[in-house]
């Protein structure tokens, strides 16, 4: 039997999709509108896309239609500031789980090594990379059919305990996270 995957409306665009697709918002009980990035938060919750013109939409009337009440003022980039960090955190944290169950490798040797023996699905590059090694790990992804991020994050010390520029991820389910919070960043950083 398939589980069914609950849908709900964007107050921003006013489409409809999986609820695992949007960022949740709900009211604080000071009255102001919270993102509740991990859904767990009480109270009636609204939702949006991962999008900047959505969540700007959304703060513009909004919340004041879907919560029915007169609002103070919102600030989408507030809001878009918090669910960016939201995601990077998301990523670290998956990456750390990843790294402590042994379904990812770090350092160029060892990610290397796994990519010659088919064990990896996702190379991520993090950003204080130099451009020629970006240009490596883009072919070298290329050539293995693999997804390639580069991910925002400076410092890699805090998932691995060391200064690494690269990790492979082998879980298609931890990659697929990943590769999904990755790309709630894009679109919320993209005009």
């Amino acid at each position: 039997m398939v589980k069914r995957v609950p849908s709900r409306t964007c107050i921003g665009c006013r489409k409809e999709r999986r609820k695992n697709e949007l960022l949740r918002f709900v009211l604080s009980p000071g009255g102001q509108v919270v993102l509740d990035y991990n859904g767990k938060l009480p109270g009636r919750g609204s939702y949006a896309c991962p999008t900047r013109a959505c969540i700007q939409s959304a703060a513009c009337k909004g919340f004041q239609k879907a919560f029915r009440m007169k609002l103070d003022m919102v600030s989408a980039d507030i809001l878009i500031e918090v669910a960016i960090k939201k995601a990077k955190e998301k990523i670290v944290s998956l990456l750390s789980f990843a790294m402590r169950a042994r379904q990812a490798v770090a350092g160029s040797e060892a990610v290397d090594g796994e990519i010659k023996k088919g064990n990896i699905y996702l190379l991520i590059n993090f950003s204080d990379l130099s451009e020629s090694a970006m240009l490596k790990w883009q072919k070298k992804a290329g050539a293995s059919g693999l997804p390639h991020l580069n991910i925002g994050i400076n410092n890699a010390v805090k998932i691995t305990g060391r200064n690494i520029k690269v990790i492979g991820v082998k879980d298609r389910g931890l990659g697929n996270a990943i590769i999904e919070e990755n790309s709630k960043i894009t679109k919320l950083t993209v005009g």
